[in-house]
């Protein structure tokens, strides 16, 4: 933004069609069985996104923990740590960051894995430094099938970030 002059957007959007979101969904779905229930402390400053995306996760059969902040998930961590499998958190927050909030939570001495979710690409977060190519990534918007195949891949790997 510039005084007098207004304001520039660059909107980036995934490219997709048709048979590849089909093929994506069926191959998806087939898997629900082999699913693992799992206990998923979410971390979103925005209330509705995160009211939809406990709905997903609570209709894919798992546990959700919901926070609003990282001080407020610092205290569900530390109080319900051994029920948690899973970290899944927003890059950027009102009070810091994701990455932030994972160092916060290893200085606790939490070890479950983490997701990270942006609605900014993944090469934008790269580039700012904020997140390190390799981690478990979730860009936004998701779906609800996208969201639980990103679950399922953080508990069948141990993978995501592990904090310890």
């Amino acid at each position: 933004s510039e005084l007098g002059k207004g304001t520039s957007f660059k909107i980036y959007l995934p490219i997709a069609n048709k048979v590849q979101l089909l093929s994506r969904e069926g191959s998806a779905s087939g898997a629900v069985q082999e699913r693992r229930n799992a206990t998923v402390l979410v971390v979103e400053d925005d209330a509705g996104l995160r009211d939809v995306i406990s709905d997903f996760l609570i209709s894919g059969g798992h546990t959700v923990i919901a926070a609003e902040g990282p001080v407020e998930a610092c205290r569900l961590a530390f109080e319900r740590r051994a029920e948690i499998d899973l970290l899944l958190t927003d890059v950027v927050l009102k009070e810091g960051n994701g990455t932030q909030l994972v160092q916060q939570l290893r200085d606790q001495g939490c070890t479950f894995n983490v997701i990270y979710m942006s609605g900014y690409t993944p090469n934008a977060i790269v580039h700012h430094g904020v997140l390190e190519p390799g981690i478990l990534f979730l860009q936004k918007p998701f779906s609800r099938q996208a969201l639980l195949d990103k679950i399922e891949v953080a508990l069948r790997k141990n993978g995501g970030l592990l904090l310890q």
